[in-house]
């Protein structure tokens, strides 16, 4: 029996030698066909080799551009963090400003929380006791009066601010040194109140504390005013005026004696 091996080579040799004796015709022919059959092949082989290609240049900008969103990320972060030490740096200076114009045994503190049952017009501190802070200290920002200390702790303090109901300042007019009590309103505002029907008082005046009582040091910046009316039923008028510190976004205060 003649072997696989033995009939392929023999083949091989006799194509070998009739492409040798062939006609030029019939052997164009045959390398067209040949050449047609093995088209088909190849296109296919192209073709995956082009979608491999595709496949793996989308993955490579599928990275670059994940790459890319990373960087983007991390420079938006750091500039943030930029901004937000360039606005504390800020803050501190002006604070540090206006410490250094109060009373020496004033005391800087930071705010560290509110309380959820007085969430816009209590806050409190992290100095108490143990850092000199007693009852009834003024509290102000480097924009103006802030309020009051009503509470101290070992290391904490609870601080009533002047829009809370139960807060009360002296205040004076500082341009027609018209005298009033400005106190806290249920709706979280500041109010001027005891003003004459007469009394000398218009919008954007700028009002400063009297320095009647133990309480605030005289010539405070609280705030101006927005607003004048009568109280119904009195022989008053009042005045709604817009604090200078923003009592929403306290981070920062100075308690003075």
């Amino acid at each position: 029996m003649i072997k696989p091996r033995i009939i392929i080579v023999i083949a091989l040799l006799a194509i070998f030698i009739w492409t040798m004796f062939a006609p030029p015709p019939i052997l164009v022919r045959l390398k067209m066909n040949l050449a047609n059959i093995a088209r088909l092949p190849l296109k296919m082989v192209s073709a995956s080799v082009n979608s491999i290609s595709k496949i793996s240049k989308f993955f490579y900008l599928d990275n670059e551009k994940t790459e890319l969103k990373r960087k983007v990320f991390s420079l938006e972060r750091k500039l943030i963090e930029l901004r937000e030490v360039s606005i504390e740096n800020k803050r501190l200076k002006d604070l540090l400003s206006l410490k250094s114009q109060v009373a020496k045994n004033s005391v800087a503190a930071a705010v560290i929380g509110r309380d959820p049952n007085n969430w816009a017009s209590v806050i409190f501190i992290d100095k108490g006791r143990n850092n000199g802070i007693v009852k009834d200290m003024a509290v102000v920002s480097s924009q103006g009066l802030v309020g009051r200390v009503r509470e101290v702790g070992k290391n904490l303090s609870k601080v009533l601010l002047i829009n809370d109901v139960d807060s009360k300042v002296a205040g004076l007019l500082q341009r027609s040194r018209e005298q009033g009590l400005l106190v806290g309103t249920p709706e979280g505002r500041c109010k001027i109140i005891y003003l004459s029907l007469e009394a000398d008082i218009n919008k954007n005046d700028v009002v400063i504390t009297s320095g009647s009582g133990s309480i605030y040091p005289k010539g405070m910046l609280i705030g101006e005013v927005v607003s004048v009316a009568k109280e119904k039923g009195t022989l008053y008028k009042y005045a709604v005026v817009k604090p200078y510190a923003e009592l929403s976004k306290l981070e920062e205060v100075i308690c003075i004696k």
